[in-house]
């Protein structure tokens, strides 16, 4: 299925995943989001923030990678602020 961005509950985890559990409310962009399951390496999600809402959570992810990638060069140079 297609689709970028998504925020779901985990439903099972690979041996050697350390950063979170089934059950947990995570989001990220891989491909095929749009599907019922999807299956996403770990350094593509991040917890979603108590209090905001999945509906919420899955318009998120784009923007913040694209902010994320400026940022880390940034952060790469002395004297750089992001």
């Amino acid at each position: 299925m297609p689709g970028y961005e998504f925020a779901r509950e985990v439903v099972a985890l690979v041996q050697g995943f350390v950063r979170g559990q089934a059950g947990d409310l995570v989001m990220g962009s891989p491909s095929g989001a749009f599907a019922e399951y999807c299956t996403v390496a770990e350094a593509d999600v991040i917890a979603v923030p108590a209090g905001i809402e999945p509906e919420s959570a899955a318009a998120l992810p784009t923007g913040l990678l694209t902010e994320q990638a400026p940022c880390a060069e940034a952060a790469s140079r002395p004297a750089s602020r992001c």
